[in-house]
């Protein structure tokens, strides 16, 4: 591809399907986008993560889809293919892993198709990437650069896309958010935000006794104002860390996820398991602590002003939902103090 003109390209990126290979996969994005004079760059993405791209400029249009199984899913699948051939692209860059994720692309038609070669789905690909031999000890975020270089065929400085803020956000939406949030408008500059939740599974989520020590010295010896961040789900998490402390307020599942992104971009730090939230405040440039269970932070550790505590167990990382010995020592191992240590001014 090298050479040609993309100067009449309309390409397509098929983004990752969580909320933090999205982040992850931005700088990868943000390159193709940048090194190429091309006429159109479109996403599509989950239902659940299209807001993401409200603050990402250099996309022009993003095509969503709901997450569905069975037959349901089969002839989705073809409605979103037809949508996606009305467009016309030319190109299409396949971030996930998938066969689903190529297989839309493939039945829409579109002439030059670029992926990992994995999963059977190499016939669906016009222009295969064959995964290096180190694919799974590296961060996920060259995953995607690797990606990228296959399209791209040119020597670029990627370190520049890495290191960028990734997500940009107009002064006249954080006004909106400072209106319909009075606890961010009246505490804005010492704010602090506690997200307790991963939507992957409990071997990634510290104790909320934990998080409710850490919160309780944030209000008591840096006189910040703390909110606890997360969805729906997180709402009783919310609560037990909230309980007895006023200065502690606990806004789970009453945002949605660009409100979410919003007050997460008025604060002055946050601290975060591996999980979504982790991966926003990064990409938002403020400092960031994280706690690592199940999984590897040389893998998936925020882009940007990120500190990681790890326990680092013999059967570390594991990556699996739930601790198979029922102890969750690589969480349980991770102290009150040297998280502490990290976050205190």
């Amino acid at each position: 591809m090298n050479g040609h003109d993309y100067s009449k390209a309309k390409l397509l990126i098929r983004t990752p399907n969580w909320l933090g290979d999205v982040i992850m996969s931005l700088p990868a994005l943000y390159a193709i986008s940048n090194e190429f004079n091309i006429q159109s760059l479109d996403v599509l993405t989950n239902s659940k993560l299209k807001d993401i791209f409200s603050f990402v400029p250099d996309i022009n249009n993003i095509i969503s889809f709901d997450k569905t199984s069975g037959f349901t899913s089969l002839f989705d699948r073809f409605k979103t293919a037809k949508q996606v051939a009305s467009k016309k692209y030319t190109h299409c860059v396949i971030f996930p892993n998938s066969f689903d994720s190529a297989f839309v692309p493939y039945i829409a038609g579109i002439p030059n198709r670029i992926g990992f070669n994995r999963n059977l789905r190499g016939f669906m690909l016009s222009k295969k990437i064959n995964p290096p031999n180190d694919f799974f000890a590296q961060h996920h975020s060259q995953h995607y650069i690797n990606i990228a270089k296959g399209l791209i065929e040119k020597e670029i400085d990627f370190e520049k896309y890495l290191n960028k803020k990734l997500l940009m956000l107009p002064e006249d939406f954080k006004q909106i958010i400072l209106n319909k949030f009075e606890v961010v408008r009246t505490n804005q500059g010492k704010i602090f935000a506690v997200c307790p939740g991963a939507e992957y599974g409990q071997s990634k989520k510290w104790s909320n006794e934990n998080f409710k020590e850490i919160s309780s010295r944030l209000t008591k010896f840096c006189g910040l104002k703390v909110l606890i961040l997360g969805t729906a789900n997180d709402y009783t998490s919310g609560q037990i860390i909230a309980s007895g402390n006023p200065d502690i307020q606990n806004l789970c599942g009453k945002t949605d996820l660009k409100e979410f992104i919003g007050i997460l971009s008025l604060c002055n730090g946050t601290i975060t398991n591996d999980s979504g939230a982790m991966h926003l405040a990064g990409a938002l440039g403020i400092k960031v602590v994280s706690i690592f269970g199940s999984t590897n932070p040389n893998a998936t550790k925020a882009l940007g002003n990120v500190q990681f505590c790890y326990s680092n167990e013999k059967c570390s990382p594991c990556y699996e939902r739930t601790c198979k010995f029922g102890t969750y020592a690589c969480l349980k191992n991770v102290g009150i103090e040297e998280v502490w240590s990290k976050i205190e001014p």
